[in-house]
């Protein structure tokens, strides 16, 4: 997998090799090797590598983008991707409180716009089939948005798919259209669904990325009801 560093749009690539992790492998013998991991800190841990890294281009591969991992949600959640909770935890967002994530709603006063809940086991697939345990919720308004920017993606073509805890009701709710750096790329996407409670995938098309960097999403609700939102998953295609 690609990591992403402090330098703007460079990544460090993650791969096996001859029994451990290299970094930024082009062939096993060409890599940087870890000597010793996990050398505690005040503040985190430091791993010791065989050499200096330039900076290193990687292939393509797939990314997951989790809506809910951003550094500035997750120290205002005193709950976050936690899988022993006793019960379910909610933190609803105040307008000001996130500037990784954006949002509009109608109207403006509208409280409880986006939450961000994590489930405990007793609670099925909201627990169990998402990632991490969590996931976001938004109630937007007709014509409300949220928008969130990625991680660093490599330039290249990818299948973008959507992934996301659909509620089961009576009718289609949670109408909502996806668009991708302004391009529109599923104009009516429903949320809910007749059968069952379920984490659900859509594929939302191909996209070509000509520079590494990041990209920004864009959620339009088109009917106010609830969007649910766990992941985006990026395929790269040949």
């Amino acid at each position: 997998m690609n990591l992403n560093t402090m330098a703007s749009n460079e990544l460090i690539k993650v791969s096996e090799g001859a029994g451990s992790l290299v970094l930024n492998a082009d062939t096993e013998e060409e890599a940087i090797h870890f000597l010793q991991t996990n050398i505690p800190c005040k503040n985190g841990v430091v791993h010791e590598v065989d050499d200096w890294m330039p900076v290193f281009t990687p292939e393509s591969v797939t990314l997951i983008w989790e809506l809910t991992d951003y550094p500035d949600l997750e120290a205002h959640v005193s709950q976050f991707q936690n899988p022993g909770l006793g019960s379910q935890y909610d933190k609803t967002f105040a307008d000001d409180e996130l500037s990784s994530i954006r949002w509009h709603a109608q109207p403006e006063t509208k409280e409880g716009a986006v939450i961000y809940r994590n489930n405990r086991s007793a609670d099925g697939i909201w627990y169990s089939d998402v990632l991490h345990y969590d996931h976001l919720r938004a109630e937007l308004g007709e014509s409300g948005w949220i928008e969130m920017d990625s991680p660093v993606i490599v330039k290249g073509k990818y299948e973008v798919t959507f992934v996301w805890p659909s509620t089961k009701t009576a009718s289609s709710t949670g109408i909502c259209a996806f668009a991708l750096d302004g391009v529109m790329m599923r104009p009516r996407h429903t949320i809910s669904n007749t059968k069952t409670d379920r984490v659900l995938e859509q594929s939302l098309g191909k996209v070509t990325f000509d520079e590494t960097g990041t990209h920004t999403l864009r959620i339009i609700s088109l009917d106010g009801k609830l969007i649910t939102m766990d992941y985006l998953r990026f395929d790269p295609v040949d």
